[in-house]
């Protein structure tokens, strides 16, 4: 049974795809090189975010990249939404007493800004972001809360997550909504692979009436 939900933020959360993909092109073209389709840039972009630099335009300082992508990006902070379901999945866990922790590449000054504008952050129990890469992440987060393995599930919209969550030895469950579509999602085996955070609320309330025993 999932007692403890780890939620990646942008794409999962937070719909930013469009927002991102804007201030990748615009760090592109800065430096010269072609723009990318929204199709494009979901098949190429991956994480750790230097590696798809590093692909794309290497031998260009980290700082100077970081610079000309917050330009652009800081632009969208004020008007970057929560996904339509995405504060009704936050009241549900907290009614279920189900924890809710945040693992993310986002920068802890975008996510904290995001996350109090937009009302959740009362029902998030502890956040880890900044975060490189959460492969190498979330064994700590694990092992400093007292989470079961067996009893955790990872959610995000990206292959990165689900690496995350195999090499923790917990449930992956990869989303629809965000960065990465279905092919990569799929070839990189998660556990379930859903649309939503709606249709991942009906399948933590089935569980939790199937080990009630709560007839539908």
């Amino acid at each position: 049974m999932w007692k403890n939900i780890i939620l990646d933020w942008s794409g999962t959360v937070v719909d930013d795809l469009s927002f991102v993909w804007e201030s990748t092109n615009h760090v592109l073209a800065h430096f010269g090189r072609p723009e990318m389709t929204r199709q494009t840039f979901r098949e190429r972009f991956n994480l750790p975010w230097i590696h798809f630099y590093e692909e794309n335009l290497s031998g260009i300082d980290r700082e100077e990249l970081n610079r000309v992508f917050w330009t652009k990006m800081q632009e969208a902070q004020a008007r970057i939404p929560l996904f339509p379901d995405a504060m009704d999945f936050f009241l549900f866990c907290r009614g279920q007493h189900l924890p809710v922790f945040i693992l993310s590449t986002v920068d802890p000054e975008s996510f904290w800004g995001q996350s109090n504008r937009l009302g959740v952050t009362p029902l998030i129990d502890k956040a880890y972001v900044g975060v490189e890469d959460k492969r190498e992440a979330i064994d700590g987060l694990l092992e400093e809360n007292q989470l079961d393995p067996s009893e955790t599930m990872m959610v995000g919209d990206m292959v990165h997550d689900i690496e995350a969550a195999r090499r923790a030895g917990v449930t992956a469950c990869a989303m629809l909504s965000g960065f990465d579509p279905y092919p990569k999602l799929m070839k990189a085996g998660p556990d379930l692979i859903l649309r939503d955070l709606s249709e991942l609320r009906v399948v933590l309330r089935s569980q939790r009436m199937r080990v009630e025993g709560i007839k539908p």
